[in-house]
């Protein structure tokens, strides 16, 4: 069996690096940002533990993962050919259903106004676009101080003081546009770092990864960063003439040979880094308080995401296995999101009935308060057992949805992307419930603001 599983966490592997890499140099679309994150916070451990399984090291593994004794690793064959078959068939599902999906909008005409295309390229609309989501940036910002008040020591701030009078539909409210400026943040990032407005990139980080910082609460910079990444790869893969100095009067072959060859190749190399650090995370080899390995004790507080650990309890006989799970209360509360009331989904049974996040936190160690996450896979297995896999398809839907609707003009695209940053990131980690609500919400908030100014930034 150990033999087999291998095999399986090796598949899902190379399929998802099989989607990543054609494109990553050129284009980095949702799915490859699907597959990233899935690389990240499963695949990649989970084939590794499949081959420490399969070497028979099971026991010293179990003690380079594990950080604490509430997230003990105790690797069993079993367990992880169940989790590497849902993985595997979940992450096929996902993709044959985003290119049908794909294939049916490509045959639903858009329309692209040739004059619309062309101004949004203008370096004064570049600016415009840097300017206006910046300016959204800071907004949300102000929400939020607006809420937890300001102390100039991020710790003594009080999140729910200035809120705790107000009605809860005008809290909710607030936290909903406050997450959206956050989220469209991403697209003066993008524009801001692929066009060389500097200025603006500084101004439009700042707000939410300071509010990140003080809350700790990482949603809040996932657009920007992913957008900064994003934005450096394209602005040193472009065929822009801004591409090189402006002062260098030179052919193209120096060009290329001069600028464009070595940007290509150090960009490359930073990447290649960056796995490599990716995959000594994985490791447990870059992380704090190993005491029994001192070699490989070093200075970094970073270990494994314990979304992985709580993903092999969801498929393992702690958790009861048949007996365990939400009996499909939480896909239905999903699918209502903003139509229906949630009394509609069984809220009524109470919120371990129904969330997957709270079931887990009580079912395992009877918090009173607080949320467990098992990545968007032990979310679905945890709701609908193994028809869970299925659930991949929904999550194509969406996203072969908003990259259509992305399809107008580079802006929209941008914002489409911006948008949906979160709910790819934040669902694999296993929010999914935060992350499909704040979709939905982001969305309505862009359309408001797309009827009014849409016109004035030709989105």
């Amino acid at each position: 069996m150990e033999f087999i599983t291998t095999l399986l966490a090796f598949l899902n592997l190379y399929i998802l690096f099989k989607q990543v890499f054609p494109s990553i140099w050129r284009n980095i679309s949702l799915v490859v940002l699907f597959c990233l994150m899935s690389l990240y916070f499963v695949s990649i451990p989970l084939f590794l533990d499949s081959i420490a399984l399969l070497l028979g090291y099971e026991e010293t593994w179990n003690s380079l993962i594990t950080t604490e004794g509430s997230y003990s690793y105790e690797l069993e064959s079993l367990v992880l050919f169940r989790v590497c078959l849902f993985v595997l068939a979940f992450n096929i599902l996902f993709l044959l259903a985003y290119s049908f999906f794909q294939k049916i909008f490509n045959r639903i005409r858009t329309h692209r106004d040739p004059q619309l295309l062309e101004e949004s390229n203008h370096p004064h609309k570049i600016t415009e676009y840097v300017t206006f989501f910046s300016i959204l940036a800071w907004f949300g910002f102000l929400l939020f101080i607006f809420q937890a008040g300001f102390s100039w020591d991020m710790r003594e701030l009080d999140f729910t003081s200035r809120t705790s009078s107000m009605p809860s539909f005008i809290d909710s409210l607030i936290i909903i546009i406050r997450n959206a400026c956050f989220a469209l943040a991403g697209v003066a990032v993008y524009f801001a770092i692929r066009y060389k407005r500097y200025a603006g990139l500084f101004l439009s980080l700042f707000p939410p990864i300071l509010v990140s910082i003080s809350t700790s609460h990482r949603p809040f910079a996932i657009p920007v960063l992913i957008c900064l990444f994003v934005g450096m790869i394209h602005q040193l893969y472009s065929k822009s003439p801004g591409e090189y100095p402006k002062d260098v009067n030179l052919s193209q072959t120096q060009k290329r040979i001069f600028f464009k060859y070595p940007l290509k190749y150090i960009s490359k190399f930073v990447l290649v880094v960056f796995l490599a650090f990716v995959l000594a995370l994985q490791f447990g080899i870059i992380r704090k308080g190993i005491n029994s390995i001192t070699a490989l004790d070093y200075p970094y507080p970073i270990s494994r995401d314990s979304s992985l650990n709580m993903l092999y309890y969801c498929f393992s006989n702690h958790g009861g296995y048949y007996d365990f799970g939400t009996e499909f209360f939480a896909i239905k509360r999903l699918l209502i999101t903003g139509i229906l009331p949630t009394s509609v989904t069984g809220q009524s049974e109470g919120p371990e009935e129904y969330e997957v996040t709270r079931y887990l936190a009580i079912k395992r160690f009877a918090w009173g308060a607080g949320t467990l996450h098992a990545s968007i896979y032990g979310w679905a297995f945890t709701d609908m057992k193994w028809v869970g896999s299925f659930f991949s398809i929904f999550v194509a839907l969406i996203i072969a949805i908003v990259s259509w609707l992305g399809r107008g003009s580079q802006l929209s695209a941008v914002v489409m992307f911006s948008i949906t940053t979160v709910f790819v990131s934040v669902a694999m980690r296993g929010s999914v419930q935060y992350a499909y609500s704040n979709l939905i919400y982001t969305l309505v908030l862009f359309f408001l603001i797309k009827s009014f100014l849409g016109q004035r930034l030709r989105i």
